[in-house]
């Protein structure tokens, strides 16, 4: 009776962590936590649906220097969004955002090849007042966090089933950053397969100033998603040119050798010679 008692607790025990792993519910950190999380989001205009990645990485943390790699092809989520897409034009975005305003900051960082400069819909064009409306992400990001999934680091939604769950081609983090066909701020989404460059801003002084441009940072790497569910950020190895000075003095170094082996081969050809 008690190996069986025991046994039957097992099983219970088993089947409550299937019953939790069916269940549970991403972590990405909103911007309110003051360190928001970096993550993908994938959509399908045509279906309706998203497809939410976390990377693990955060706002505050990332330095953007080195390569990593995210291989999403065994995602269950992943896949079956993928599926349903078939050959759907699928667009991408990786975005982060801090929103506290108790220490009075706000960040985002976000993907974009829109140009530099202080002109509509270019990267540095932000203000601001309008890089404190990422605080906007916030509610979407809850949302993701409070729908049951398979995977507590992914997630597929649909505008049927959880519109608020669902942020597709009107993709935004405030009234900077417009995604979609209507582009008023800066783009931050392109097609499966498009490099994206990473860019930061952040409040220029205290923000006090709302009509003041935010100040952009632009990470050394790019992030690419492929519809082979590969995400991938990449740093380019970059040679460092030598100083003039240093060119010169191993060009003459060089020039020095090749007259001295020169040298010696006309000394071996004189002395055989005159043996001879």
């Amino acid at each position: 009776m008690k190996i069986f008692f025991k046994l039957e607790a097992i099983v219970g025990v088993m089947a409550l962590a299937a019953a939790g792993s069916a269940f549970a519910n991403t972590g990405i950190a909103n911007g309110q936590s003051g360190n928001g999380s970096v993550f993908l989001n994938v959509w399908d205009a045509t279906n309706q649906t998203s497809y939410v990645y976390d990377t693990g990485l955060h706002l505050n943390s990332f330095t953007g220097t080195a390569t990593s790699s995210y291989d999403l092809s065994s995602d269950a989520n992943w896949t079956s969004f993928i599926t349903a897409a078939g050959s759907d034009a699928l667009q991408y975005t990786v975005v982060a955002e801090n929103s506290n305003g108790t220490t009075n900051t706000y960040n985002a960082d976000f993907t974009s090849n829109a140009t530099l400069g202080t002109g509509v819909g270019k990267v540095g064009s932000t203000s601001n007042d309008q890089l404190t409306q990422v605080a906007s992400l916030d509610p979407y990001i809850n949302a993701i966090n409070l729908t049951a999934q398979s995977s507590t680091s992914s997630l597929t939604a649909s505008a049927l089933s959880n519109d608020a769950a669902y942020y597709g081609d009107s993709f935004n983090l405030g009234s900077g950053f417009k995604g979609g066909a209507s582009v008023s701020g800066v783009p931050i989404q392109a097609a499966l397969g498009t490099s994206l460059k990473f860019y930061q801003l952040g409040l220029n002084g205290d923000g006090s100033t709302g009509s003041l441009k935010a100040l952009v940072t632009t990470f050394a790497g790019t992030w690419d998603m492929t519809s082979a569910g590969l995400l991938t950020y990449t740093v380019a190895v970059q040679t460092v040119p030598l100083p003039k000075s240093w060119a010169l003095l191993l060009s003459g170094l060089v020039l020095m050798g090749v007259i001295a082996r020169r040298g010696k081969t006309a000394d071996g050809d004189s002395f055989s010679g005159f043996a001879a």
